[in-house]
């Protein structure tokens, strides 16, 4: 009877270590899904971009920084990524800088446009994010134009008027 007993002891102790071992493996897993990769390059973001996998990158272009993070799949068939304009260059205008450094946008892209747009690249983007930084975009997009419109405005009408 004692070496029937150590034995069925010995599967207990296995089942638990088993257990435990099960246990580990699954936390592990899950908290390495959830981990965010750290991108260098424009190629790695956008791959991650079109597999809608977290990641992030800090794009430096014509001296202005902007960071991109992808969020995941947070709504059902869209693929979440911010960005924030972290600062423009050095010889920007200071009510541009005033205007634009630091804001940010959330974009809720479909999964369907993953594999036709380059995140870093695109400007058909716009159409699906929300926030500050397009807010300020649209902003100054129509003063510019109020003001193009209002230079010309003399010209305009003596054209109308011939």
């Amino acid at each position: 009877m004692g070496q029937v007993e150590k034995k069925e002891e010995l599967k207990t102790e296995i089942t638990k270590y088993l257990f435990w071992l099960l246990i580990i493996l699954v936390v592990f897993s899950i908290f390495f899904n959830g981990l965010e990769k750290k991108c260098e390059s424009k190629e790695c973001f956008n791959k991650l971009f079109k597999e809608c996998k977290k990641g992030s990158l800090e794009l430096e272009s014509n001296g202005h920084l902007f960071l991109y993070r992808i969020e995941g799949n947070n709504i059902k068939d869209f693929c979440t990524v911010d960005l924030k304009l972290e600062k423009l260059n050095e010889t920007a205008d200071p009510s541009l800088k005033e205007r634009f450094t630091g804001k940010e946008m959330s974009c809720n892209i479909p999964y369907e446009f993953l594999n036709v747009v380059e995140i870093t690249e695109e400007q058909r983007i716009l159409d699906y994010c929300s926030g500050p930084l397009k807010e300020a975009m649209l902003e100054y997009m129509i003063e510019k134009l109020y003001g193009s419109i209002a230079q010309n405005f003399g010209g305009i009408l003596a054209q109308l008027e011939k």
